[in-house]
């Protein structure tokens, strides 16, 4: 094992920040961040490549020989470096670094649904719709202008579902291409008078596309979907939130 890092100038402290803040860098070294027990956990039980750990005896709750368990190069550093590497007051004495998954949406059932993100911006959103979508099998696309899926805020926000989500982040033409090309009807959810309930859809092979948090579903989508829906409100608000919205209509769609 490497020798206990203790200052925040190490390099190892400045790969980790730039694989938390700069999304080209994730991408060109294939790495994300994650950090505490739970989501150690979550990694290991899904059988996610962990390909570096640090931790503080002192404090990280799981002792070395766990983590050893799951990943060949330990160091240990000082708590204040783990907090220099995280975005987090606390990183709660264990900070590691994982390989980026291998999308399998083709191992789905073929009869499972597929939620569409079209321009989610907010992290939290995004990292919600996934662990929902985890919840009920269903696979996720993503257009290449929602928020990064391997953003610290997004990953912390699946509560593990990172580990095991089938996703892909295409164009949104490419995504349709891959709806037409696999026999899924896709919906846009709108308000729109000319919106179908979303309790009436068929929900077998199916998509329902979520749009921007201010902006909803762009154009393309909504000249290019099987038809819009809508889900029925009784109250005083004129909308939900996106990953509220998106947690209803994957309800429905699983179910039938």
């Amino acid at each position: 094992m490497e020798d206990r890092i203790k200052s925040r100038s190490n390099p190892a402290v400045k790969h980790i920040k730039h694989l938390a803040n700069d999304r080209k860098y994730r991408y060109k070294h294939g790495q994300f961040v994650c950090e505490g027990e739970k989501m150690f956990f979550e990694a290991a039980s899904s059988c996610a490549q962990i390909e570096k750990i640090y931790f503080c005896p002192e404090t990280c709750p799981l002792s070395k020989d766990e983590l050893k368990k799951c990943c060949a190069e330990i160091t240990e550093a000082d708590e204040a470096v783990l907090c220099a590497m995280s975005d987090l007051e606390s990183a709660g004495g264990l900070v590691f670094v994982c390989k980026m998954p291998h999308n399998n949406h083709e191992n789905r059932p073929q009869n499972s649904g597929w939620v569409i993100l079209d321009n989610v911006q907010d992290p939290g959103n995004v990292g919600t719709i996934i662990r929902t979508a985890d919840a009920f099998s269903m696979s996720v696309a993503m257009t290449q202008d929602c928020a990064d899926v391997f953003s610290p805020k997004v990953v912390r926000s699946t509560m593990g579902a990172i580990f095991r989500a089938n996703m892909i982040v295409k164009s949104k033409e490419d995504i349709m291409a891959h709806m037409r090309a696999v026999g899924i009807k896709v919906y846009a959810a709108a308000l729109d008078k000319s919106a179908a309930d979303i309790r009436e859809i068929s929900g077998s092979r199916s998509a329902v596309i979520i749009g921007n948090e201010s902006k909803g579903v762009g154009e393309y989508f909504l000249e290019n979907s099987d038809g819009k829906v809508l889900i029925p409100m009784s109250g005083a608000a004129q909308s939900l939130n996106a990953s509220a919205a998106a947690a209803i209509c994957m309800w429905e769609i699983s179910g039938k």
